[in-house]
């Protein structure tokens, strides 16, 4: 799933990061809020994104961060309610919000953000999880070249900004339903970069 680093190795780059080094060796943790107590906050988690899609988590460490981006995106299957992860807080009615209700995280609460992803996305630390999700996908794809792989279909139904993915109209043919899933496994297939077989 790596990501190739094409501009790793270019002069700019490398001069960039090898004087960046020199200037500022503790990258992370120097004037930084507490990014444990505040969900999706402070800057270490967007310059850990930055070292990350730059290739360059063999020169930062940037484990710390890896961590906080997998642990966020667990705590998302672990919640029941939104009260699970925020608190309620009265303020001063608004014309866009008359009821002056306002949801904050609460503290030292885990909750992935686009930096998270960024992370994840071009560091090795999804592979082993990864692997195993694209070898389940390869071997539901039976003799006829149809994943018959099994899925949430409201998360694949319909389409939105933050889910579905339907691309044919409807799915009251059993057939059109299976085009979507079919597609959508063989690009899952294709991106990840981990097909063996």
């Amino acid at each position: 799933m790596r990501i190739p680093r094409l501009y790793k190795d270019t002069p700019v780059l490398k001069n960039a990061i090898e004087a960046f080094k020199i200037i500022s060796p503790k990258l992370f943790g120097e004037g930084d809020i507490d990014c444990n107590r505040y969900a999706a906050a402070g800057s270490d988690i967007i310059k850990a994104a930055c070292v990350a899609r730059a290739g360059y988590e063999d020169a930062f460490d940037i484990t710390k961060e890896i961590t906080t981006s997998l642990e966020s995106f667990r705590r998302v299957t672990e919640i029941k309610s939104v009260t699970d992860i925020v608190k309620i807080r009265k303020r001063p009615p608004e014309r866009i919000n008359p009821e002056g209700i306002a949801y904050v995280f609460n503290d030292y609460e885990k909750w992935p953000c686009w930096y998270h992803l960024d992370i994840l996305a071009h560091t090795n630390s999804l592979v082993p999880p990864l692997k195993k999700e694209v070898d389940i996908i390869y071997d539901s794809i039976d003799e006829q070249g149809i994943c018959r792989a099994n899925y949430v279909e409201k998360a694949l139904k319909g389409m939105g900004c933050y889910g579905g993915g339907q691309l044919e109209v409807d799915w009251r043919s059993r057939t059109r339903k299976l085009c979507d899933v079919t597609y959508r496994g063989l690009l899952i297939l294709y991106h990840s970069g981990l097909l063996t077989h």
